[in-house]
């Protein structure tokens, strides 16, 4: 039986046929390494996923240009309590507490608003509120406030337009700091009984917050109220986790079907390929084909 001899190719179809094989090696390489990274880059975003979507915006006595302090008493209802701002601090005040009104208040704020265009910052996805500061008086507890400005409420009066969230704190004397999570905060009954505000839209809202303020709390005792700030901060996040794994899923899923869709291109060009080499050896030599 006569021995069947190897189908030849001639010299240049044998170097391209090499280069091609080292091509596929190279790329073969680059994507092994590329897929090693991608998994260190996944590792990474697991293990610092907190720094990587934490977000803060931080208020402090040095940042004046980024919003208006103000005080007031309750004047307006016919008491005589007294607040007043403490001489070159920015975010210090005093207040002389009186029980003439019934139930007498001091306040004291922050108004983002610099322009008075009811644009004041965007704390929708913010989750945490943290209080430093300094308070010495007889009241209990301080009442704070986080006045949204929304236009669509003006339908209902004009003090409805800016929205009232409150959450009443604990206080102790000295320096503290409270920190306060967003879904405590309530819309001021108040607020809603005196605009007549229906149910549906009784909920807090965080979307344009033109003011932050502070007041002596319920049953506030009569008496020299001081307050310092040291740092008012907002603390919230990119993206939700569910957001933010779905987005490494995402990531993953298009880096699994490239591969698909490559590697099937790879495979039917090496079919093209093949079926090109063995129409070159039939055209070259036909009688090598036939004696298989």
């Amino acid at each position: 039986m006569n021995s069947v001899a190897e189908p030849g190719l001639s010299p240049r179809v044998s170097i391209a046929h090499a280069a091609m094989r080292l091509v596929m090696r190279l790329v073969g390489l680059r994507l092994e390494l590329f897929t090693l990274f991608l998994l260190a880059l996944t590792g990474a975003a697991i293990r610092y996923e907190q720094p990587l979507l934490e977000r803060s915006l931080a208020f402090t006595p040095g940042d004046e240009a980024a919003f208006l302090p103000y005080f007031y008493g309750d004047e307006s209802n016919g008491g005589r309590s007294v607040a007043a701002a403490v001489a070159d601090r920015p975010l210090a005040w005093t207040c002389q507490l009186e029980a003439v009104y019934q139930f007498p208040y001091c306040g004291f704020g922050l108004l983002f608003d610099l322009n008075h265009e009811g644009r004041g910052i965007d704390l929708a996805g913010v989750h945490t509120v943290v209080l430093d500061l300094t308070f010495e008086g007889p009241a209990e507890t301080l009442r704070i406030d986080l006045k949204n400005r929304n236009e669509r409420n003006r339908r209902y009066s004009e003090a409805a337009v800016e929205k009232v969230n409150s959450l009443e704190v604990l206080v102790k004397q000295g320096r503290q700091s409270l920190e306060l999570s967003l879904t405590d905060f309530r819309v001021a009954n108040w607020w809603v009984t005196e605009n007549r505000i229906p149910p549906e839209l009784s909920h807090p809202e965080f979307g344009n917050v033109t003011a932050f303020e502070m007041q002596t709390g319920t049953g506030a005792r009569p008496g020299a109220h001081r307050l310092r700030i040291d740092a008012v901060t907002f603390k919230g996040a990119l993206l939700t986790p569910r957001q933010y794994y779905s987005g490494i899923f995402l990531v993953w899923l298009v880096f699994v079907a490239g591969v698909l869709i490559y590697r099937r291109r790879q495979y039917r060009q090496l079919q093209k390929k093949q079926v090109r080499q063995w129409r070159t050896t039939l055209e070259t030599h036909p009688q090598k084909v036939w004696a298989m």
